[in-house]
Order: structure tokens, then C-alpha cells, then sequence
């Protein structure tokens, strides 16, 4: 799935320019992780159907951000 490993790098890409920074919001951080993010992972998805491993991919790229976000 090509969409997770752009998902998996725009994360890295950001992570440490916006996620890390205690001065933008836990709420602009959602909206970039809903407005990248979400979006780079979903697109690929329209593509294919989805499987089991695919639904966990997903879920584990949404974990990883959220969980960083929230400290």
C-alpha cells in the first residue's frame, strides 16, 4: 500500500515542524492530521479494496499521530 508509506512520511515530514511544538494547538494539530494526513491515507484507499491488513495500516498511522499529539 504505497498511500500508507506517503502517510507514514508526511507524518515523519511534520512530526518534528508541527507536532513537537507546544505553541500550535492540539486543535490545529487535528485539523492537519485530518486535512493531510486522513487525506493522503484515503486517497489510496479508493483505489484498492481494502482488506483486514490494510484497515490496520491505517489505524496504526492515526494511533501514532493522535498518540503524539496528545503527549
Amino acid at each position: 500500500m504505497n498511500e500508507n508509506k506517503k502517510a507514514i512520511n508526511a507524518y515523519y515530514g511534520i512530526s518534528n515542524t508541527v507536532v513537537a511544538k507546544k505553541e500550535i494547538s492540539n486543535k490545529t494539530k487535528m485539523l492537519i492530521f485530518q486535512t493531510v494526513i486522513a487525506l493522503i491515507v484515503q486517497y489510496g484507499t479508493e483505489s484498492i479494496p481494502l482488506q483486514d491488513k490494510h484497515r490496520s495500516k491505517m489505524t496504526a498511522v492515526e494511533m501514532k499521530y493522535l498518540s503524539r499529539i496528545v503527549g
